[in-house]
C-alpha cells in the first residue's frame, strides 16, 4: 500500500511539473512519457482507491454487479492502454533511429499527441 501511495504521489508530481513547465519540457517525445505518467496516474488511483479496498474485503464488494463490472472494465481498459502507449514509444524510438534526420524536421508535439491519440482509439 506504501508503493502504490508513492507512486501515485510521484507521478502527480510529474504531471504537475509537466503542466507547470509545459513550455519547456514538452517536446516531440515527452509527450509519450507524459501520457504514461497519466496512464500511471490513473492505474495507482484504481490500485489504491478501487482494488485493495475490494481485495481487503474478501472481495465481497464485487458480488455486487455494478462493481464487478467496473473492476473487470477498468482493469482490462487500463492494461490496454499501458500496452499501447509502450507500443507509441517503441515505434517513436525506431523511428528517430532509422530515419533520424526525417525525425528532428517533421516530429513535432502535435504528430506526438495524434500519434498516441490514434493508437488509442484503435
Amino acid at each position: 500500500m506504501v508503493v502504490n501511495i508513492s507512486a501515485l504521489f510521484l507521478n502527480g508530481v510529474i504531471i504537475v511539473t509537466f503542466v507547470k513547465n509545459r513550455h519547456l519540457l514538452l517536446n516531440d517525445f515527452t509527450v509519450h512519457i507524459l501520457s504514461l505518467t497519466v496512464i500511471n496516474w490513473t492505474t495507482g488511483f484504481m490500485l489504491v482507491f478501487f482494488v485493495t479496498p475490494c481485495h481487503a474485503l474478501n472481495q465481497t464488494s464485487l458480488r455486487n454487479r455494478m462493481n464487478c463490472a467496473a473492476y473487470r472494465g477498468l482493469t482490462f481498459l487500463i492494461a490496454y492502454m499501458i500496452l499501447h502507449i509502450h507500443f507509441v514509444i517503441c515505434l517513436d524510438r525506431w523511428m528517430a533511429l532509422l530515419a533520424p534526420i526525417w525525425y528532428s524536421q517533421k516530429k513535432t508535439v502535435k504528430v506526438g499527441w495524434t500519434n498516441t491519440l490514434i493508437f488509442f482509439n484503435s
